[in-house]
């Protein structure tokens, strides 16, 4: 399951020497997936399309136990973020299994 975030883009046109400001909104293209099997297999699916353009981010937050990771490749961007244990040594042997990605290429 993904959770969208709702954004507000303001857009300007500029017609006859005039500026028109238009407030809109989209869907932002970084969800947070829920699952955690839906994310990994979503994230290294994104990472071996192209290897080159893809990254990893990992944050973790100690005040608040929180561990977040981001994989994006500029065009797609899968967030996962959790707050168990468990959880946090998925992440690990995730981050290890991309690591082995990048060293084998």
């Amino acid at each position: 399951m993904i959770r969208h975030v709702l954004a507000f883009v303001f857009l300007c046109v500029v017609e006859s020497g005039r500026a028109c400001i238009f407030l809109t909104y989209c869907i932002k293209t970084m969800p947070y997936l829920t699952s955690w099997d839906e994310f990994s297999k979503a994230a290294e699916r994104l990472y071996l399309s192209d290897p080159s353009k893809a990254r990893v981010v990992l944050k973790y937050r100690h005040c608040d136990g929180t561990m977040k990771i981001k994989v994006t490749d500029d065009v797609r961007c899968l967030q996962y973020k959790t707050e168990h244990a468990q959880d946090m040594k998925k992440l690990e042997k995730f981050n290890s299994t991309l690591m082995r990605h990048m060293v084998s290429k």
